[in-house]
C-alpha cells in the first residue's frame, strides 16, 4: 500500500525549494482566474444560479490555460528542473487548448452534478435519498479526478482526452484510500486558505498543483512496479546450464 501522506511531504519540500517561482506563478493564476470565480460566488449568494453557472463556464477561458501552465510548472519543479516565471506564459500558449478542454469538460460535469444534487435534495422520499447518495458519491469521484487530470496532461507527450480520463479514472478507482485521503487533505487546505484569505494569493494554488503532480507520479511509479513484478512472476524459469544429459566418460 502506498503511503497517502508521501505526496504532501514531497510537495512541501518542492515548495520550500522553489518558493519564489511558485509564488510568482500563483499570483499570475489568481489574477487570471479568481475575478470570474468571485463574480460567480456573488451571483450564487444573490440567488442567481443560472448566471453563476454561466460565469463559471466563461471562467474556463482564462482559468483553463492558467491551470494547465501551473501543472506544467509543477511538473518541472517535481523533476528538479530549473524553471523561470516567464515559462508560465509560454506554457499557457502551448497548453491553452488542452486546458480549455480539460477544465471545460470537468466544470460542465461539476455543474451538472451540483444541479442534480440540488434537485434531489428537495425529493423527500426513499428513492430520492438513494439517488442523492449516488450523486454525492459521483461528486466525490469527480472532484478526485481533478487531482490527476492536469498532472497527466503535463506528463503526456501527445494530448489525448480519452487516455487522460481513463488513466485518472483508474487512479481514483484503483487506489481509493490514497485518493480520498489526499482529496480530504486538499479540501482542508483550501478551506483553511479561504478562511485566512492571504495564502490563496501567495502559495495555495501552486502548492496544490505540485501536490497533485506528486500524487500522480506516486501512482504511476507504483503501477509500473506492480507491472514489473507481475511480468517477473509470469516469466518462464530459466534452465540451468551444465552437463545435463551428458555421459561422463570412464
Amino acid at each position: 500500500m502506498i503511503n497517502p501522506l508521501r505526496p504532501i511531504w514531497a510537495a512541501l519540500r518542492d515548495v520550500f525549494d522553489e518558493f519564489l517561482l511558485l509564488l510568482g506563478c500563483n499570483l499570475i493564476w489568481c489574477l487570471l482566474s479568481l475575478p470570474l470565480i468571485w463574480v460567480a460566488y456573488a451571483l450564487i449568494s444573490a440567488g442567481q444560479t443560472a448566471p453563476a453557472a454561466l460565469t463559471m463556464m466563461v471562467g474556463v477561458l482564462p482559468a483553463g490555460p492558467a491551470t494547465a501552465a501551473m501543472a506544467y510548472v509543477a511538473n518541472r519543479v517535481s523533476e528538479g528542473r530549473a524553471t523561470r516565471v516567464g515559462e508560465f506564459f509560454g506554457a499557457m500558449r502551448t497548453y491553452a487548448r488542452q486546458g480549455w478542454v480539460l477544465l471545460g469538460v470537468w466544470m460542465l460535469g461539476f455543474l451538472i452534478i451540483l444541479i442534480d444534487i440540488g434537485f434531489y435534495l428537495g425529493v423527500g422520499n426513499l428513492f430520492g435519498s438513494l439517488i442523492l447518495g449516488l450523486w454525492i458519491y459521483l461528486l466525490v469521484v469527480w472532484m478526485a479526478l481533478l487531482i490527476y487530470i492536469f498532472p497527466l496532461m503535463a506528463l503526456q507527450e501527445q494530448f489525448s482526452l480519452r487516455l487522460i480520463a481513463r488513466s485518472a479514472g483508474l487512479m481514483v478507482v484503483g487506489r481509493p484510500i490514497f485518493t480520498v485521503v489526499n482529496l480530504a487533505l486538499m479540501l482542508l487546505v483550501i478551506f483553511g486558505s479561504l478562511m485566512v484569505v492571504l495564502p490563496i494569493f501567495v502559495i495555495t494554488v501552486a502548492f496544490l498543483n505540485v501536490w497533485s503532480v506528486r500524487a500522480a507520479r506516486d501512482l504511476i511509479e507504483d503501477a509500473r512496479r506492480r507491472r514489473g513484478e507481475a511480468e517477473a512472476e509470469e516469466a518462464p524459469p530459466v534452465e540451468e546450464k551444465g552437463r545435463k544429459g551428458q555421459v561422463r566418460p570412464k
